[in-house]
C-alpha cells in the first residue's frame, strides 16, 4: 500500500484544514492492479459587488473567507510548493508559516471577484475594505454565507450590495450625526418661520 501525506486536489482527503490528511491507493504487483480511489467534490463561487440603489458594479472591495462569522479563524492558502492546477486551503487556526497566506477577494472593475477549488460545504464572506465612496457594511450586514455544491438549481453566484457614504444613517457611523443635525435644523427653521408669521398677525 503506497500512503502519500499532504492535500492532494481530485482525491479523497480529510476535512478542509487538515493539511496532514492521508491519501491510501491500493495497488498489485501482478498484472491485475487494483487503484482505490476516492474523488473529493470541489466547486467554484462567483460574486458581483454593486451599489445598492443603482447597481452600478464597484471595483476595489475587499474580502475574507471565514468559517464561520468569527473573523478569528479566516481561510489559509498554500503558495509555496504547488502543482499546477492544485488549489490548496486550509483554516488559520491550523497552519501556520510562510508557506500560507490569508485569502483575500478583490473586486474588479466590474465588480466581479471569485473563489475556485473549495472543498464542496458552506462558507461565510466578509467585507473587510470598501469601495471608495462607499460605507463599509458592519454587524450582520458585513457578512455573506455562501454554498459550494454540485446541484445545478442553486446559483453559484452572489451579488453583494454596498449603501454610499452619507446616503443613509450607519450604525455609529458620521451619516446618522449628519441626519440629526440636519433634522434639528429644520425643526428650527420651521418654529423660527412659523413665530414670526404669528408676531405678523398679531401686529
Amino acid at each position: 500500500m503506497q500512503q502519500t501525506t499532504g492535500i492532494i486536489h481530485g482525491a479523497d482527503q480529510a476535512n478542509l484544514g487538515n493539511p496532514t490528511g492521508v491519501v491510501n491507493r491500493e495497488n498489485t504487483t501482478t498484472d491485475n492492479t487494483i487503484t482505490v480511489e476516492n474523488v473529493q467534490k470541489y466547486g467554484d463561487f462567483h460574486f458581483i459587488k454593486q451599489d445598492v440603489n443603482t447597481q452600478e458594479k464597484l471595483g476595489g472591495a475587499e474580502f475574507s473567507i471565514l468559517r464561520a462569522k468569527d473573523p478569528t479563524v479566516k481561510l489559509m492558502k498554500k503558495i509555496a510548493n504547488l502543482v499546477s492546477g492544485e488549489y490548496l486551503y486550509a483554516w488559520s487556526s491550523e497552519v501556520s508559516g510562510s508557506d500560507w497566506e490569508e485569502v483575500k477577494l478583490i473586486s474588479d472593475s466590474e465588480g466581479k471577484f471569485s473563489i475556485e477549488g473549495l472543498k464542496q460545504g458552506t462558507y461565510c464572506l466578509q467585507e473587510i475594505k470598501a469601495p471608495k465612496g462607499y460605507a463599509l457594511p458592519k454587524n450582520e450586514a458585513a457578512y455573506t454565507e455562501f454554498t459550494v455544491d454540485d446541484d445545478p438549481t442553486t446559483s453559484d453566484k452572489t451579488t453583494i450590495d454596498n449603501q454610499p457614504k452619507g446616503i443613509l444613517p450607519s450604525t455609529g457611523g458620521t451619516g446618522i450625526i449628519a441626519f440629526i443635525l440636519a433634522g434639528i435644523s429644520l425643526t428650527g427653521g420651521a418654529v423660527i418661520y412659523f413665530k414670526k408669521r404669528h408676531q405678523e398677525i398679531e401686529a
